[in-house]
């Protein structure tokens, strides 16, 4: 077994991409009006919040720019729109339309902070934005009980739609997770699932065990009985390690090839799984069609070292699994302890 090199899998990052840019949209926009209302509307107050909304937006952009956001400035970027949003009318005429712009935070609410999150802040929403519609529509001819009413029922299918749009998305990216750590004939972990453990076990220096398990003249099975056959052992092997731990902890590295990661036992007691697991398999029949095959294991073990790769964590384990094939195979050696 050659260990492949370690590769980090980057996951596209929605908040991040929507705080990039909407906090390079919202300094733009926002200094636009910062002079409209500071030299045409003599509006002072609201254009000096603009300019501070500017520079936080300004801020914003270029530590998102470095990947080095952190989640208060999504809340203060999100904040903010949200306040001025709400002050621009408040300090101006509502006939200006200002208040049309709020119709767009149920999207910003959902896309920064998930379905619950965008489900609280847009409902939050609609209580202000009544008032203002309540108190600032006071001029003859305008019916302010309609345009509440319009506003919270535009609101609420708004908030229908983005509620049901991101529920979707969040299932489909947790399936999408799912499938890229899983493999898709065992249903366990594979190896990119095995290299997000690993660097929780390396940053949290976690006392961890590799029990690396191959089955005893595979290829001669596939040889004989064809890959079918060959499949539904492995399926069946995968059912049966997980009897001896837990499901989260065990890997399919490739073809016949198995890791079980064990953590917070001692040397002995990791010996000792590691044989019963192995005995287990010796007096397991395998039943596939009208067959009644007997299989053997080996196992290599190996104890993780702390600053230690995962390709060195891996070949301790891979050494010590030649050694059991080289003894005679049906063994477990752990030489290395």
């Amino acid at each position: 077994m050659h260990p492949n090199k370690h590769h980090n899998q980057h996951v596209p990052n929605l908040p991040l991409a929507v705080h990039k840019g909407l906090s390079l949209i919202i300094c733009a926009i926002t200094f636009f009006y910062s002079l409209w209302n500071l030299v045409y509307l003599k509006l002072y107050l609201l254009a000096s919040v603009e300019l501070i909304i500017v520079s936080f937006s300004l801020f914003f952009f270029i530590q998102a720019l470095k990947n080095q956001d952190k989640e208060w400035q999504h809340y203060t970027l999100v904040g903010m729109i949200t306040v001025l949003v709400l002050l621009t009318p408040l300090q101006g005429d509502i006939r200006a339309g200002s208040l049309y712009w709020s119709i767009l935070l149920p999207f910003v609410y959902f896309m920064m902070f998930g379905s619950r999150g965008g489900l609280i802040l847009s409902l939050l929403l609609v209580f202000p934005v009544l008032y203002i519609i309540y108190t600032k529509t006071t001029h003859e001819g305008f019916l302010p009980y309609r345009a509440m009413v319009n506003y919270t029922l535009a609101h609420f299918c708004v908030w229908c739609l983005c509620y049901v749009y991101e529920s979707q998305h969040q299932k489909d990216n947790l399936r999408l997770r799912n499938m890229a750590l899983e493999d898709s004939l065992t249903g366990l972990k594979n190896r990119y699932a095995l290299d997000a453990a690993f660097e929780h076990i390396d940053q949290h220096n976690i006392k961890a065990f590799m029990l690396l398990i191959d089955i005893d003249h595979f290829k001669a099975i596939n040889d004989k009985f064809g890959h079918d056959i060959g499949n539904q052992i492995l399926i069946e092997m995968a059912d049966n390690l997980q009897m001896y731990a837990n499901e989260e902890d065990v890997y399919r590295l490739g073809g016949e090839e198995f890791i079980i990661i064990l953590s917070e036992k001692c040397e002995q007691e990791i010996y000792s799984t590691a044989e019963s697991l192995r005995c287990f398999i010796e007096n397991t029949l395998f039943h596939q069609h009208d067959l009644r095959l007997q299989l053997t294991i080996s196992v290599g073990i190996s104890r993780f070292l702390p600053g230690q790769s995962l390709s060195d964590f891996l070949r301790s384990a891979d050494h010590n699994l030649y050694l059991a094939k080289q003894q005679g195979r049906n063994k477990v050696n752990h030489t290395l302890f």
